[in-house]
């Protein structure tokens, strides 16, 4: 996490993981934007498509450490870290800044998507979804 010189992190989402592994490893990430909303279900069969599947913690901050600025640009968003936090909200862990949404200078940021409440639901809803504007970090099998 220090490495990706973050300005802020969600620390309550973050303890729900720990860190696996050591050491480098490679591989060929993409980020994929479907350009409507949609459910996690429908993001991860679109990912299936391409044979590629949902990044974790490690992928993600290996992604942030990697590619700073993306998130300046675009919320990336790791839905291998999916989750429940304890507001009962539906997220995921993200890179993003404050740019997009207030007015505040630019920062990093790792913290739990959904920062516009279309993109959380609780989980008693049967309905809800991720913003179209998300890029989605996706791994090849």
């Amino acid at each position: 996490i220090a490495a990706g010189k973050y300005d802020a992190v969600d620390d309550e989402s973050i303890s729900l993981f720990s860190i696996q592994g050591e050491g480098k490893h490679e591989y060929k990430a993409a980020l994929l934007m479907l350009g409507h909303g949609a459910t996690t279900p429908q993001i991860i069969a679109a990912m299936k498509k391409l044979r590629r599947r949902p990044a974790n913690l490690e992928e993600l901050l290996a992604f942030g450490e990697t590619y700073p600025d993306v998130q300046l640009e675009d919320t990336v968003v790791a839905l291998g870290t999916a989750h429940y936090n304890k507001g009962n909200i539906y997220s995921a862990l993200s890179l993003h800044s404050l740019d997009a949404w207030r007015d505040e200078p630019v920062r990093r940021r790792l913290y739990g998507a959904a920062p516009f409440p279309f993109a959380r639901f609780r989980r008693d809803h049967k309905e809800g979804g991720w913003s179209g504007a998300f890029r989605f970090l996706a791994i090849p099998f």
